[in-house]
């Protein structure tokens, strides 16, 4: 059995190469969610899977699609599992077998497995069967990394496939957070400033810095949300302050917009 390709299906240009068997198409332009694919030959079968999304967020469901091609003389397939990050929760009742329900047999932690009769998925050579899971994708997802995926099955004459590893990978993405500076006025130059940054998506405990322009006053913790900075400037006139959150393993970072702060005398 070897690998034959790997592929991302993207908007705007593509690029094609092909080396040792291994194909990657990449292109510019992604907009929204992206599928990726994978293809490999086992047994007189050719496999794809495609992932509906390869790079979702918390709480997204995606779709885990393969497809069977039979390649071969005719054969029987008992029994397909299809394996997922464990951080995904299987959608009860998704699991369907050519578009139409089907039993689930097992639902594991990091897979669910489908089983059918001995004669119950005859494939002849050309035949297609394509099989469907749906999957939540979870809080501890760990973000910014490739989750593997991959597919294994059984059947008739010694078919016995349990290779891991084939793909397609599935990289969660950071969870979107947003930064607001609140405003100030009656500054007086020499007293104290109060600055307070309200954060959506962050947690207890992180950092936002403050900006006077380009130069960093200060920084503070979040709590419940808020951070806040006594500044004091050091000269008459209009500040632009902006406040930056600088996100966590699983919240990306946000800046606010800027804020004039006028000191007087």
């Amino acid at each position: 059995m070897s690998v034959s390709g790997v592929r991302r299906v993207v908007g705007g240009l593509s690029v094609f190469a092909v080396s040792a068997g291994f194909a990657v198409v990449a292109g510019v332009g992604v907009a929204g969610a992206a599928p990726v694919t994978a293809e490999f030959n086992s047994d007189g079968y050719k496999v794809t899977r495609t992932i509906s999304n390869g790079t979702p967020s918390e709480g997204d469901v995606i779709t885990s699609k393969t497809v069977f091609k039979r390649t071969a003389a005719v054969h029987n397939l008992y029994a397909v599992r299809d394996f997922h990050p464990a951080c995904m929760t299987y959608v009860d009742g998704s699991a369907t077998v050519n578009g139409s329900a089907f039993r689930v047999n097992e639902v594991a932690t990091d897979s669910v497995r489908l089983s059918a009769g001995a004669t119950e998925w005859p494939m002849w050579g050309g035949d297609v069967k394509t099989f469907e899971f749906q999957y939540r994708v979870g809080a501890d997802c760990a973000r910014g990394t490739d989750l593997s995926t991959t597919v294994h099955f059984d059947g008739t004459v010694f078919v016995d496939d349990t290779t891991n590893g084939r793909g397609p990978s599935i990289n969660v993405q950071k969870n979107v957070s947003t930064t607001t500076l609140s405003p100030t006025s009656g500054v007086k130059l020499g007293q104290p400033v109060p600055l307070s940054a309200t954060v959506t998506g962050g947690a207890d405990g992180d950092s936002v810095e403050f900006f006077d322009g380009a130069t960093k006053v200060g920084a503070g913790a979040l709590a419940n949300g808020v951070a806040t900075l006594a500044w004091t400037p050091a000269d008459v006139r209009t500040h632009s302050v902006t406040a930056k959150y600088l996100g966590n393993a699983k919240v990306a970072t946000s800046t606010s917009s800027a804020v004039d702060v006028v000191v007087s005398e």
